[in-house]
This record gives C-alpha cells, sequence and structure tokens, in this order.
C-alpha cells in the first residue's frame, strides 16, 4: 500500500508540473519539486527494502502511505481550488494556507526520508563489518589429508594392518576382490596411507588397477 500511495503521489507531482503549473506561482512549484526529490529517494527504498517484514520497515510504509496520501489531498484540493477561483485577488487568499499545509507534509515526509537514511546506513555499516570478518583464511577449505573415511569397515582394516605387518620373512600377495564400487579402491588406500603399513608392504603398485 505504501508504494502503491508514494507513486500515485509522483504521477501527480510530475502531472502537476507538466500540465497544471500555470496554477502555481514560483514558491510552490518549488515546494513540489522538492517534495518529488524525496518521494523518488524513498520509492527507491521501497524498491530495495528487503521482502521480509519487520516492525521497523512496517512503522516507515505505514508513515509514508499517510503522508502520501495526506499530500494528494491537499494538492488536488489546491489544483480544484485554482481553477474554480481565477480571480487574481482570491489566489492570494488560497496561497497562505495551501503552503503552509504542503510545507507540513513536506517536513513530515523530510523526517522519514532521514529515518530511512539512518537505516540504510546501519544496514551498509553492518555488511561492510560482515566482510572484514571474513578473513582470506576463513574462505580456504582445509587441506584433504587423501584418507578416506570407512564407516564400518575399522575392523576389515585393521586386520590388513595386522597381516602386511606380521609377514616379515615372506615376500606375499594380499588381492582385494570384489564388485565394482564396493570401495576396494578406498580400502586400500586407507591401508596404504598407514605409516606402519607402509614400512611393512608394497601397495602402490596395484592401487591404480583395482
Amino acid at each position: 500500500m505504501a508504494y502503491a500511495a508514494l507513486l500515485s503521489l509522483k504521477h501527480l507531482l510530475e502531472h502537476t508540473l507538466d500540465h497544471d503549473c500555470e496554477y502555481l506561482i514560483l514558491d510552490e512549484k518549488q515546494q513540489i519539486e522538492s517534495l518529488l526529490q524525496k518521494l523518488c529517494f524513498l520509492q527507491d527504498f521501497l524498491d530495495q527494502s528487503p521482502q521480509k517484514s519487520s516492525e521497523t520497515i512496517d512503522c516507515l510504509e505505514s508513515q509514508i502511505r499517510d503522508a502520501a496520501y495526506e499530500a494528494e489531498d491537499i494538492i488536488e484540493s489546491h489544483i480544484t481550488d485554482r481553477v474554480r477561483e481565477e480571480s487574481a485577488s482570491k489566489r492570494g487568499d488560497i496561497f497562505t494556507p495551501f503552503c503552509h499545509k504542503l510545507e507540513e507534509v513536506i517536513e513530515e515526509i523530510g523526517s522519514i526520508k532521514k529515518r530511512v537514511e539512518k537505516i540504510k546506513d546501519e544496514n551498509d555499516a553492518q555488511d561492510l563489518q560482515a566482510r572484514t570478518e571474513l578473513s582470506p583464511d576463513s574462505l580456504k577449505q582445509p587441506a584433504s589429508s587423501g584418507k578416506s573415511s570407512m564407516v564400518g569397515l575399522d575392523d576389515d582394516i585393521m586386520k590388513i594392518k595386522e597381516w602386511l605387518t606380521g609377514v616379515l620373512s615372506n615376500l606375499e600377495t594380499l588381492s582385494v576382490v570384489g564388485m565394482g564400487g564396493i570401495g576396494k579402491t578406498t580400502l586400500t588406500r586407507n591401508v596404504y596411507d598407514d605409516g606402519l603399513s607402509v614400512s611393512h608392504s608394497c601397495l602402490g603398485d596395484s592401487i591404480s588397477r583395482l
């Protein structure tokens, strides 16, 4: 609702400056131009605001909506009065209350704009702090030892290691066989990577062929 109200007021201001400028005096035109700049800023904020609702954002959107509706009513009423009252003497009577009413709305929207700027600055500071805390070392993956986890095969690995380290006097061959994909290479690699096993055996030449 806030975005729709803001967009409606923005279109009214642009139309007033383009087509109803003859009913405005210089001060009124400057007021409308100032208001239009603030609306553009608030529109960008609503475009970029997160979709997730928060109490602060909801409160700001409610204030933006109410202020936009009020400004639209003031300007539409003023233009209608100016069209009806083309007498120069009566224009002076209309000028003062219109300027005061519009100025009050502009100040209110300006106050909302300052709160939005503060929120954006705080969010930017938090984002910068988060990026700073992410040191290059924290982004690096720990180096892999090359040793794969063999869930449920610890006993088999231990038996193979005991067999290899126990065969000292004779040269023997241990074959690891089975269907493809059951983990023969991983099993052999775990045994091979053990320092004690390497000192008693020659496994490396055959691992690539499993």
